[in-house]
């Protein structure tokens, strides 16, 4: 029975003395984990990234990578550090301008008049009984009001009339015109005696009143401003 125990022991002895051991690498290879890896520039680090190649347990396979995540970032920073070190640094000031706003202007453009036209007579009345103003002829009557609704005079210059018989009948060949204060109104009135049936009223603006449309807007101003840059060749 103590025999059997010491054989035992022995055993275990040896098993563990060899997992102890591990795997020798020869170089050019070095030990990572539990493999070997070349490292054919003796910097301690595994060259399995740039070969493709493991040396795993005394083997080679190929198409295995077993890169070391470390030594992977060191060269990394090494290879910055070099790139960086070849670059001829400094530190400059910057001229560039920016516009920036500096209150509000009044900026003004022309443009057509706000108006309004309403018809508030458009009557007649025949020769008998006979009107003070026309006579044996046919009273008419024609009357336009005109609204200004903007800050300032407008003028207009206008024919008006009525169809008469089914004629476009004009009251006046010479054309008329009016001036409407701002925020007002003037009411513009035709009468003219001619015998016939009055049909619909007309009146024709011969131009378009225009004003200046004025807005506020914000006022841009271009300055010149500096800022600091590292520069490198």
């Amino acid at each position: 029975m103590k025999r059997t125990i010491l054989f035992a022991l022995i055993i275990s002895t040896l098993l563990i003395l060899s997992a102890c051991q591990g795997i020798v690498c020869n170089e050019p290879y070095i030990r990572f984990a539990d493999s070997c890896c070349l490292d054919q520039n003796e910097n301690n680090i595994c060259d399995d990234d740039e070969s493709g190649v493991v040396i795993v347990k005394g083997k080679t396979q190929e198409g295995l990578t077993n890169e070391n995540p470390i030594g992977k970032i060191n060269r990394e920073i090494e290879g910055m550090m070099s790139e960086a070190g070849s670059q001829n640094c400094e530190t400059v000031e910057v001229q560039y301008t920016e516009q920036v706003k500096n209150g509000t202007k009044r900026v003004c453009d022309e443009g057509l008049a706000d108006y309004e036209i309403t018809e508030i007579a458009c009557e007649s009345e025949p020769a008998e009984p006979m009107h003070d103003t026309c006579g044996a002829k046919d009273y008419h009557r024609v009357a336009y009001k005109i609204e200004n609704n903007e800050e300032e005079a407008i003028t207009f210059e206008y024919n008006m009339g009525a169809w008469i018989n089914n004629a476009k009948f004009k009251f006046n060949d010479d054309v008329l015109n009016v001036t409407v204060s701002a925020k007002d109104d003037e009411t513009i009135e035709a009468i003219f005696c001619r015998t016939g049936v009055r049909g619909a009223c007309w009146y024709e603006i011969l131009n378009k009143p225009f004003v200046n449309k004025c807005r506020d807007v914000d006022n841009m101003i271009t300055i010149n401003k500096t800022r600091t840059e590292v520069q490198c060749d």
